[in-house]
């Protein structure tokens, strides 16, 4: 450790010393180097990529980076491994952070070990992996699992039943906040030309209430066909419901209508999200398989028979 203590105090731009270190460093360690009073010493040029801020070597200016714990909270600069260390004087070792800056993430495996000690603290010298690909993987199976489980619950629950549109909502919940974590899902229910609101799930925004809206001509065009319709990148300029997106109390820029298949095309399950690209394939799908499912179950409503005779 002393070794390992002299080469970091005496590494620099145009030592061999320095030389080797970023040889280490760029072998795919994320590594940074703290000092007693906690001021960054080095950092890689892999710590700066996580981060989406390009080479941070030398210098850090950290924005809006945000560290949260493996269950998503968000942590104060106290619970930061390597603070600990510092502080403490003991090692933290292959603990797991996510790392948040604007819209991208990652997940580092990060080991934080005391160096020297003074009477400040200790300075710190921090060791991690980016195992973003391996976390992301896993929570995506757990949440598709999970989301399928839930689907089925509502298949089973609908299979042969009537059910009114509350309880329709009621069971939707647990599978749309699964899907869609952070995005809106609402069940429309058109009459004639207006828009029966019904919130499902609320991810973004203000709260959704329910209530009437007018179907102006150009949704129209959006809500005929077997499949969803889809934009992922919304312009502020784009119209919806016959309001300008900008105009919206929660613009969105992501959008997905997915017609539930009833009679004359009178149901939809419409999703949004204030992030651009927030919808992959998988969920498409899994909102179409929804909206089939809402779809059988209010063909059969006498309810729904009847607003669809009036």
């Amino acid at each position: 450790m002393e070794s390992l203590n002299s080469l970091v105090r005496q590494a620099g731009p145009d030592d061999p010393l320095g030389r080797a270190m970023e040889a280490i460093i760029d072998s795919g360690l994320i590594l940074f180097t703290r000092d007693r009073a906690g001021h960054f010493v080095q950092l890689s040029e892999v710590l700066g990529a996580l981060l989406g801020m390009g080479d941070v070597r030398g210098s850090l200016q950290p924005g809006d980076t945000r560290i949260l714990n493996s269950e998503g909270r968000l942590l104060a600069g106290i619970e930061y491994p390597a603070t600990i260390a510092r502080m403490t004087g003991r090692a933290q070792r292959n603990v797991l952070r996510r790392i948040e800056r604007g819209n991208s993430h990652a997940w580092a495996l990060m080991s934080s070990m005391p160096l020297e000690r003074t009477v400040d603290g200790y300075t710190t010298l921090t060791i991690g992996t980016d195992v973003t690909e391996i976390v992301d993987a896993r929570d995506s199976a757990r949440r598709e699992a999970a989301v399928g489980g839930a689907l089925a619950e509502v298949g089973i629950a609908l299979a042969g039943h009537r059910m009114r549109e509350a309880e329709l909502v009621a069971l939707l919940r647990e599978p749309m906040a699964a899907l869609l974590p952070t995005g809106n899902v609402v069940l429309a229910l058109r009459d004639h030309d207006e828009l029966e609101l019904l919130p499902v799930h609320h991810g973004f925004g203000a709260a959704i209430h329910s209530g009437r809206r007018h179907l102006a001509a150009e949704l129209r065009e959006r809500w005929t066909g077997s499949t969803a319709h889809v934009n992922l990148d919304v312009r502020p300029t784009d119209i919806y419901c016959g309001t300008v997106v900008a105009e919206l109390d929660d613009p969105f820029r992501s959008m997905a209508i997915a017609p539930c298949g009833v009679v004359d095309e009178r149901a939809a399950l419409i999703a949004s999200s204030a992030e651009a690209g927030a919808f992959d394939g998988w969920q498409i799908e899994r909102l179409e398989l929804a909206a089939r499912l809402v779809g059988a179950a209010l063909s059969s409503d006498e309810r729904w028979a009847e607003r669809r005779s009036a």
